[in-house]
């Protein structure tokens, strides 16, 4: 935004300063030229109209040039915002996804876990997924949220670990 914004500022200068310079130029012209007759000023007039009208051309080729480019960057950037935000989402799966598996893996070594567990968290590793309930639990994070509950208080009514409902409530305002 600020290229563009300099581009244009740097359009707008150059050619204010044509029209200065030209101005005074035409001013010590027709002081010279008073006395001129009038086939050579219109020569002179039509010379200088034909200028203009190169500027003008020029100043307009300009203004579609950095246009394009605004909407170019404008497309740019949201699609870098939808791969962000797509980033943030499969960012925050695979951070609940490590808390099961450390979890799971805590048991699993205690020997509490029973085999059960231990398949499911075997099937969790190779599907790279979070286990079942997904949609409940972010549902009921949403309702508890709403209702004014606070991270702590919901995991406590939930049974789940505290940083697990955070994330699901950070992903919740994201979108």
């Amino acid at each position: 935004m600020e290229l563009i914004l300099a581009s244009v500022l740097l359009s707008l200068g150059v050619g204010l300063a044509v029209y200065v310079v030209l101005s005074r130029r035409i001013e010590q012209l027709v002081g010279r030229l008073e006395g001129v007759p009038g086939e050579e000023m219109t020569e002179l007039e039509s010379r200088v109209a034909n200028f203009i009208s190169e500027l003008t051309r020029v100043a307009n080729s300009h203004a579609n040039a950095v246009e394009d480019r605004r909407e170019e960057l404008r497309r740019v950037i949201d699609l870098a915002n939808e791969r962000v935000r797509r980033l943030n989402s499969l960012l925050s799966d695979l951070e609940v996804l490590e808390r099961r598996l450390r979890a799971g893996m805590a048991e699993w070594k205690e020997g509490v876990a029973d085999e059960a567990v231990r398949r499911e968290a075997g099937e969790a590793i190779r599907e790279a997924k979070p286990v079942g309930g997904r949609d409940e639990i972010v549902k009921e994070v949403r309702r508890l949220s709403a209702n004014g509950r606070t991270a702590r208080e919901i995991a406590a009514h939930m049974k789940r670990p505290e940083d697990e409902i955070r994330l699901i409530q950070r992903r919740l305002m994201d979108t």
